[in-house]
């Protein structure tokens, strides 16, 4: 059974979306979409399995397992307002309802942000909302906003025994990122 959400919490998530919304919204890409040059392939480590194995995940075309082997991979479609932009993304939903579906996916800056268009519970859109912080290496690590989203989105009984007690979630590296551009 899901842990109630309270109502600060979403308020206070309704909040971030609405400021993300108009502080990012310049820099999301208003419709990815073009001829892949490359990919992204994003590798999950274990922390990173451990949380979504928690939730049902799924591609959203066209990313795609470029080796086959849990890798998720989404195709660069270029560059936009100095970020490289990408296609495809992943839905994340849980069994009693929640959903969060990220995709076109912009990484403004190495080390950056990778922000993303996020559907959550498939009645909210929010544009550019900044999923992870990408550093120097390709390390992601989920941005505050990410975490009180997924935790909101989720509830507190999937997710917040995945994630070891007394850290800051935003310091867990996620998954690394190796672009493989043509």
């Amino acid at each position: 059974m899901r842990t109630p959400r309270s109502t600060p919490v979403r308020v206070a998530v309704g909040a971030l979306a609405a400021a993300s919304t108009l502080a990012l919204v310049a820099a999301a890409p208003a419709s990815a979409a073009g001829k892949a040059r490359g990919y992204t392939a994003v590798t999950l480590t274990p922390a990173g399995g451990a949380v979504l194995g928690a939730l049902n995940v799924a591609p959203v075309g066209p990313a795609f397992d470029p080796a086959g082997d849990a890798q998720v991979a989404f195709p660069i479609v270029g560059n936009f307002n100095k970020g490289v932009a990408h296609v495809g993304g992943l839905a994340l939903s849980d069994d009693e309802g929640g959903s969060l579906v990220l995709s076109n996916y912009l990484v403004s800056g190495i080390p950056g942000t990778l922000s993303a268009k996020a559907e959550i519970n498939s009645d909210t859109t929010v544009n550019g909302f900044p999923v992870f912080s990408v550093s120097g290496s390709g390390e992601l690590r989920l941005t505050a906003a990410a975490v009180d989203a997924v935790v909101a989105i989720f509830g507190t009984d999937e997710i917040g025994p995945l994630l070891p007690a007394g850290v800051d979630p935003t310091t867990i590296v996620i998954g690394t990122a190796a672009p493989m551009p043509r």
